[in-house]
């Protein structure tokens, strides 16, 4: 097993076209599987609260789960904001 550096991390972003770099950068920062990023919809996330929620049938263990966002991922949902 292998755990992704900030160098590596930083590489592959410069790599990646800026809407896969997004998805990616938003990952690395939750924790959350490709699955669960690209079937994300708005309102499933709380800018108030920073939080993201996956809905039972969205999570893998078939349980909600509420995901923190940290500033890093906050930024990505911002710059999402009004992308088609």
């Amino acid at each position: 097993m292998r755990w992704i550096t900030k160098i590596d991390a930083a590489r592959l972003y410069k790599e990646l076209p800026p809407h896969l770099e997004a998805m990616v950068r938003f990952s690395l920062t939750t924790g959350l599987r490709e699955a669960n990023v690209t079937g994300l919809v708005w309102n499933q996330i709380d800018m108030q609260r920073k939080v993201a929620w996956i809905h039972p049938d969205q999570a893998k263990a078939k349980k909600a789960i509420g995901i923190p966002l940290n500033l890093e991922a906050i930024a990505v949902i911002r710059h999402q904001i009004g992308q088609p």
